[in-house]
């Protein structure tokens, strides 16, 4: 994880793009508690009684333990970048471990963190029962259990390998344990425990429904494990980037319309960072600037929508979706790639880039039309307009109307998942919606690991 952050940072940040992204990013590290009305007092133990679970690693890890890799890391060329995320990332860690010493009266200020990797039971994209798995975590000081403040619900960023789900490995999202919070990390269907599946890939509604599972029965495991609690003024925060944004805000509407659970919950508010909030909109983009810098989003896509959606996709043999080109060079190297769980995004990735020469590759990405076959890219095919009608069943845009803030950060130069995304959630919910955008110049990832560093010290 922390060797793919500070990769990140140095391919995407100078040390004054660094400096300058903290500030323009710090606005939204603020807490969002002003003006919250008085919660509850609310029996959350009465609320899971019913939730099954089954336990396969508890492990516990120091701060030192939790940054080795970050101190071991030295790329030639960028070692100013490096330096600031190390001190960083480490000065924040102990600063929050000087803090819970101080204010649990431990005799020392030697933080841990406990981890629990657990099977919960939800519902599959065709409404089966499905064992999935997740990470819960918190923090112990003395080897006692802390009572978190608050409760953190994080679903991932995009990932193909099996190794880099939360189960597996600390993901990105684990930088949220600067702060003290009951921290729950859901791997999404095609991960940990059901690595055999598809990926529904951008399918929000079943993404938020997995989410919602696994808070309840990450809530029951943490209980399970331990004697601490969540105090009675405790908030349940939904937050995201870039895929996992997308899943955070599901997450929102899916709590939202279904209020009595977001009240016994105490949920406050989603945070989202560079989302496909709108999956439409997303494609739309991609099919009118006719590149993509992202390639291997279009089969996982395909392949979630072909899974989801076999009475109106599965209509099409997989092929027709695709150019004669790709079906024929490429099409089986990336099927094998992204059913083995055993390659990044950046290896399939380079896959289409490797075979797609200078003459039909841009310096932006690959052209659609080398991608898609003829049918999928014209409007009045019923092809496309099958692949649409799932892109529209899970645009968070519409259908609903959000009760809780939505607090969003996006890049005007984000070359991955673009800009009008963030812009469509701002029309469509005005007065719920804040928006901060920014301006780095350092693309979809710079922001995001920016947003991530900016915000792993927050206080919810």
């Amino acid at each position: 994880m922390l060797q793919k952050i500070s990769t990140l940072m140095a391919k995407y940040m100078t040390a004054s793009v660094l400096a300058a992204a903290v500030v323009s990013l710090v606005a939204t590290s603020c807490s969002k508690e002003t003006d919250e009305p008085q919660l509850p007092e609310i029996n959350l133990d009465e609320q899971v009684e019913n939730i099954e679970f089954e336990i396969f690693g508890d492990t516990t890890f120091t701060v030192g333990q939790l940054s080795e890799a970050l101190q071991n890391i030295n790329v030639e060329g960028y070692e100013a970048q490096l330096e600031m995320g190390r001190n960083l990332f480490l000065k924040t860690k102990q600063d929050y471990a000087n803090r819970i010493a101080a204010e649990s009266g431990a005799t020392s200020s030697e933080m841990k963190w406990r981890s629990v990797c657990f099977n919960y039971w939800s519902t599959d994209e065709l409404g089966r029962d499905i064992k999935l798995s997740a990470r819960a975590y918190w923090g112990l000081v003395d080897d006692r259990d802390l009572n978190p403040a608050n409760i953190l619900l994080c679903p991932h960023y995009t990932i193909t390998r099996n190794a880099e789900c939360p189960t597996q490995t600390n993901t990105f999202e684990a930088m949220f344990l600067c702060s003290n919070n009951l921290l729950i990390l859901p791997d999404y269907i095609g991960f940990g425990t059901s690595a055999d599946r598809v990926q529904p890939y951008v399918n929000h509604n079943i993404g938020a429904q997995n989410c919602i599972d696994a808070l309840k029965a990450g809530y029951k495991v943490f209980r399970a494990k331990t004697e601490a609690n969540v105090p009675g003024d405790f908030k349940l925060c939904v937050v995201g980037a870039s895929q996992g944004a997308g899943n955070a805000l599901a997450v929102h509407k899916w709590l939202d319309t279904h209020p009595d659970f977001a009240d016994t919950w105490h949920f406050a508010y989603s945070f989202c960072c560079a989302g496909p909030y709108s999956p439409a909109v997303t494609f739309k983009e991609y099919f009118e600037h006719e590149m993509i810098t992202n390639p291997c989003v279009i089969p996982l896509t395909l392949k979630a929508m072909i899974a989801a959606y076999p009475d109106i996709l599965g209509r099409w043999p997989e092929d027709d979706f695709y150019s004669d080109d790709y079906v024929q060079n490429v099409k089986t190297t990336i099927d094998q790639m992204i059913a083995s769980k055993e390659y990044s995004t950046f290896a399939i990735n380079n896959v289409f880039f490797a075979h797609y020469s200078p003459e039909s590759q841009s310096a932006n990405g690959v052209q659609l039309s080398h991608i898609l076959s003829a049918d999928a890219l014209n409007r009045d095919s019923e092809l496309y307009k099958a692949m649409f009608q799932y892109l529209d069943d899970n645009d968070l845009t519409h259908g609903w109307s959000p009760v809780h803030p939505i607090y969003l950060t996006h890049d005007r130069t984000d070359d991955v998942v673009p800009f009008a995304n963030a812009e469509a959630v701002t029309t469509a919910f005005p007065d719920k919606a804040t928006l901060t955008a920014t301006n780095l110049g350092s693309g979809h990832l710079g922001s995001c690991v920016m947003w991530f560093l900016v915000n792993m010290s927050k206080n919810w």
